[in-house]
């Protein structure tokens, strides 16, 4: 998250607890019930992962041709759709490649990244899951599907035939 980013989050959270502070003050609400209602804001408004997403390049879907290599990275995203960082060596990715005779893969898990090569023409599924980190919303690891599409190496010549006619 860069600094426009960051300063743009906190006026939007300043906005939120002002309005909220406002109409707390002009409430009946004991301290008690102002602190619990603040410990709620902040805990609605602290950042939190949200989902996963894999960066594998652009466009998507992507395509790949024969022997072509990319990698495919993990980024997490918090429930604002703004960058989470992901500690990968304490909760290291599950790569699964859906057809390795069309794409192989090569993952690093502590790094959240994987490089898939073409193989052979054909569509294959990757994904990541990082089964340390549990949704609260499903109550099932974060898991993420990406499509990948091979295509055929281009023709390329390889010989040249040459036919000669006899002179008329």
């Amino acid at each position: 998250m860069n600094d426009r980013e960051i300063v743009r989050l906190l006026q939007q959270q300043s906005i939120i607890l002002g309005g909220i502070l406002l109409a707390l003050e002009n409430s009946a609400y004991t301290t008690q019930d102002t602190l619990k209602a603040l410990e709620f804001i902040i805990d609605v408004i602290t950042p939190r992962l949200a989902r996963i997403q894999i960066d594998i390049g652009e466009p998507v879907p992507v395509t790949l041709a024969v022997g072509q290599k990319t990698t495919a990275t993990v980024v997490g995203i918090d429930q604002f759709g703004n960058p989470f960082p992901i500690d990968f060596t304490a909760n290291p990715v599950t790569f699964v490649d859906s057809a390795e005779t069309v794409a192989s893969d090569s993952p690093t898990p502590a790094s959240g990244s994987d490089v898939v090569t073409g193989v052979a023409a054909g569509s294959m599924s990757l994904s990541a899951t990082i089964p340390s980190l549990v949704n609260s919303a499903t109550g099932q690891p974060f898991t993420v599907t990406d499509n990948v599409t091979v295509i055929p190496p281009p023709a390329v010549l390889t010989s040249v035939a040459l036919q000669f006619s006899p002179p008329a």
